[in-house]
């Protein structure tokens, strides 16, 4: 459960850089351009290599125009070096190809096809997950709400409750910190009483985790409960229209930033499909 402490989502930082005043739909659609490029248009070449350099350069490069600081975005990310290093196994062990003698004599199969895999895909992810952070730290959660019902506002026409999907995507990364809060909370509280977690038979510890388990639950229902009865008190109502106290509007920033998004996303997705 130890692992628990180091996950940190969902925390707005206003700084007031110019990477805030961004329309959120212009960060939406770069983010989701840029994920697309990483995953499907990356190649395991030197062009490759060299596009996620350059997406990896803007990042840092706009992590230092929000003012936010490196350090503390790369220490965020790096408490998810266990998932890479799960990645970065997987691939390695599991992948056919070429095996490496040096460490076959020790009876471990690990192939070079699987160590290069390995290393384009935990580059990915990490780049991924840098942006997805930047987008996070840099919007605020009424932002991203106004920002995907404008996206999105074409499905109205399909009849898709845009308004309540964006409210749903709002409130579950409004309420990811205060999940994990409870988590410790309750898991400091099940010490405290002397239950002891990670010792012990399987038995035990799945006992000793559905002692955290059952309050969780509880106290998530009951959380979801109030803050149902307090937006119904507020007049919310599903399917309602909602107005906006404030009101988003693209500005010249940010139809430079998506028309340089928008041609490096073609070009690439270009690149790759002639490469096919």
């Amino acid at each position: 459960m130890d692992f628990l402490k180091k996950i940190n989502l969902g925390r707005y930082i206003d700084t007031g850089s110019p990477v805030h005043k961004l329309d959120p739909r212009t960060k939406l659609i770069t983010l989701i351009s840029l994920s697309l490029v990483i995953f499907y248009s990356v190649s395991p070449d030197s062009a490759g290599i060299l596009t996620l350099a350059a997406i990896l350069s803007a990042s840092l490069l706009i992590i230092i125009l929000s003012r936010i600081s490196i350090k503390y975005v790369l220490k965020c990310i790096l408490k998810y070096l266990w998932f890479f290093l799960l990645i970065v196994i997987f691939h390695s062990f599991f992948t056919p190809g070429r095996v490496m003698p040096m460490l076959e004599q020790y009876g471990i199969i690990v192939t070079y096809e699987g160590v290069h895999g390995a290393s384009l895909m935990a580059t990915k992810l990490f780049i991924v997950v840098l942006c997805t952070y930047i987008f996070i730290l840099t919007t605020s959660p009424l932002e991203i709400t106004n920002g995907i019902k404008k996206l999105c506002s074409f499905l109205k026409i399909f009849k898709v409750p845009v308004d309540d999907l964006a409210m749903m995507v709002t409130l579950a990364i409004r309420f990811i910190p205060t999940f994990f809060k409870e988590i410790r909370k309750i898991t400091a509280a099940q010490k405290a009483r002397g239950v002891v977690f990670g010792e012990g038979s399987i038995k035990r510890r799945i006992k000793a985790i559905s002692l955290v388990i059952t309050p969780i639950f509880y106290n998530t229902f009951k959380r979801a409960d109030e803050l149902n009865t307090a937006m119904i008190c507020r007049g919310y109502r599903a399917g309602a229209v909602r107005s906006s106290y404030k009101r988003i509007r693209m500005r010249m920033g940010d139809y430079c930033v998506l028309l340089t998004v928008l041609a490096f996303f073609s070009f690439s997705m270009l690149r790759r499909f002639y490469a096919i």
